[in-house]
């Protein structure tokens, strides 16, 4: 496969990803607002569909040579310490990777300072994990070696992500808005399709953009050439599918917040890249991607990332609110 083809899957791949999340109007640190406000909205809804829908095919095709699903191996104090800062920094820049990078596309100044700093973020990462010794070969890296279970552990997160959207009362979607349920079978539909395409283009990582980033930026500070892989066009196609489905549905426009806001959505930024960078991948790559094929690094990430938001969003009080829609409270019906 040459490096324009596996240039051009990932913008595809990247678009359609920007679109679900405009559409769909997801984050993952909505998500976290909603699941600490104890409302179960629409983005909490729609991560844990596509949680269970993405771990119901990766791990039903577990062992086969249709899905390759490979693990990275991070050092468990690294996937902590990576964890809380891509937890903090999603409070402070008011949203995880993909949302930002799906707002920079409709026009907002805060997201573009964001992804700036999360590339700065993710350079001083890989500087960081470079002068440290790799994690040492062997040993689990999927939480069903560690108990001696079947990788079919898997089907049961499924399940356990599937049962409290099952017992909750509906919600209506915002206007020009998809549903919670479109959005998240989307996005899970889309992490495996990252997946399959990603491997076949000799990118194994799924919808992670903490990578190309990194690479990226680290490439213009060392004056180097990157190649243009995979990779590269998901984090290039997703401000790209985002600004078009906005053409369409609506709003394009140009809005920065306040000189402190624009402050903290840089420092956001930097903290969401350095935690990528340590962790092996974002939020979404973490907590949907990873996650579905229980990864022991992404489950370690995960709970430190909610652990991180959960301090800076008590430090900012109201604050960690700012550029986050208030919806009405629904709570799992027993």
């Amino acid at each position: 496969m040459t490096p324009t083809v596996e240039l051009g899957l990932g913008l595809l791949a990247g678009a359609a990803v920007g679109a679900v999340v405009h559409r769909g109007d997801f984050s993952m640190y909505a998500a976290f607002l909603e699941a600490r406000e104890r409302r179960f909205g629409p983005s909490l809804r729609a991560w844990l569909l596509a949680l269970a829908a993405q771990a119901l095919v990766v791990n039903a095709l577990a062992g086969s040579d249709v899905l390759a699903t490979p693990v990275r191996r991070v050092a468990p104090a690294l996937a902590v310490a990576g964890g809380l800062l891509l937890g903090a920094g999603m409070v402070l820049s008011r949203g995880c990777a993909l949302a930002i990078l799906a707002r920079l596309g409709t026009g907002s100044a805060g997201s573009g300072l964001a992804v700036i700093g999360a590339g700065l973020g993710a350079a001083v990462a890989a500087l960081v994990t470079a002068s440290l010794p790799d994690p040492r070969p062997g040993g689990p890296v999927r939480v069903p070696e560690v108990l001696g279970m079947s990788p079919v552990l898997g089907l049961a997160v499924a399940v356990v992500a599937a049962v409290p959207l099952a017992v909750t009362r509906p919600i209506t979607a915002a206007p020009r808005r998809w549903s919670w349920q479109a959005t998240g079978l989307a996005l899970g539909g889309l992490g495996v399709v990252a997946w399959g395409l990603g491997a076949a283009a000799g990118w194994p990582w799924g919808l992670s953009t903490a990578e190309p980033a990194r690479a990226l930026l680290l490439a213009a500070m060392l004056e180097r050439s990157e190649p243009m892989n995979f990779g590269v066009g998901l984090l290039a196609g997703v401000p790209a599918g985002a600004w078009a489905s906005a053409r369409r549905w609506g709003p394009v426009r140009w809005r920065s917040p306040g000189g402190g806001e624009l402050t903290l959505r840089f420092a956001g930024g930097v903290l969401t890249g350095a935690g990528g960078g340590l962790a092996g991948g974002c939020v979404v790559a973490g907590a949907i991607t990873n996650l579905a094929v229980l990864s022991i690094a992404a489950s370690i990430a995960t709970v430190s990332a909610i652990a991180g938001a959960a301090v800076a969003a008590a430090l900012l009080g109201d604050r960690a609110r700012v550029g986050v829609r208030r919806l009405p409270v629904v709570r799992p019906r027993l």
